[in-house]
């Protein structure tokens, strides 16, 4: 299974789009379309709700993939800053 993304950067009109169409979609579906684990197709659609809250929270209009994990990246700094 690949590791390594397409994409580096997406917009949120285009995250929205994907949670549109994701949304009526069954973990199945979601394994066969997308190449994904079966452990994540549970998560993907509230990962990208979730996500699109945040984004829009930030005022964001893209959203950059990197190789980090979540607690290695910028979201976690930022949040470390904000609960000291």
């Amino acid at each position: 299974r690949k590791t390594t993304h397409s994409l580096k950067h997406f917009s949120f009109a285009q995250l929205s789009d994907l949670i549109r169409v994701i949304r009526p979609m069954s973990s199945d579906e979601l394994i066969t379309c997308f190449d994904i684990e079966p452990r994540r197709a549970d998560l993907l659609f509230s990962a990208a709700v979730i996500l699109e809250e945040v984004v829009e929270w930030f005022g964001a209009q893209t959203i950059e993939v990197t190789s980090f994990a979540l607690k290695d990246g910028l979201l976690s700094e930022t949040l470390d800053t904000l609960l000291s």
